[in-house]
């Protein structure tokens, strides 16, 4: 099964050679339930992949991006009910476990096969919540998008599933729940209230 997928990068400026400055991320994330639905169906996980640890955070964490890397993603479960926040946990936990069995072991900084194995990882979760959902009826229309990003040295690597969106550059003060760096299809669409 494939999924559909995108995938695009961007470099930041690399250091100049010698100096010690390292490319560091400012972390921070926040879910909220809105305004709509009785229970949050958003998942996320930042880890560094030296050893696909995630990185625990109550407040703006300072990372520096090691030579594995580190994984950003966000996923927007949807399908009511349970089913939505299943399928988002499910897609957060498939692509951190996929990365802490087949990147980590690698010990590699090579681009090419970064970018394969976030590729792998997030068709690995694709059929894992597919086949969970065609097991259970119950659960029919379960499904979540996703934005995962690796930062590998200086080049930010993205994939989106469904139609989530991912945004450059920093938050702003104030923004709504859907506006800054990753917003789901929702604001897309106009309804930040949700």
């Amino acid at each position: 099964m494939n999924t559909p997928l995108g995938t695009s990068a961007a470099r930041f400026p690399t250091p100049p050679a010698g100096s010690e400055a390292a490319i560091v991320a400012d972390v921070f994330a926040l879910s909220d339930v809105g305004r709509t639905r009785e229970h949050n169906e958003d998942a996320f996980v930042v880890a560094d992949l030296s050893n696909a640890a995630p990185i625990p955070f109550d407040k703006d964490v300072r990372q520096s991006v090691g030579p594995a890397g580190l994984l950003f993603m966000v996923a927007d479960g949807m399908g009511g009910a349970a089913a939505g926040e299943l399928a988002s946990e499910t897609a957060v936990s498939v692509v951190l476990q996929y990365l802490q069995e087949q990147w980590v072991p690698l010990r590699s900084s090579e681009a090419s096969a970064f970018v394969e194995t976030l590729e792998r990882a997030t068709d690995v979760a694709n059929s894992t919540i597919y086949r969970y959902a065609a097991e259970h009826p119950e659960l029919r229309g379960m499904g979540t998008t996703a934005t995962i990003a690796g930062l590998l040295g200086d080049t930010l690597y993205l994939a989106q599933v469904g139609d989530s969106t991912s945004l450059p550059g920093p938050r702003r003060p104030g923004a709504t729940d859907h506006e800054g760096p990753v917003a789901d299809a929702e604001a897309d669409r106009g309804r930040r209230d949700q």
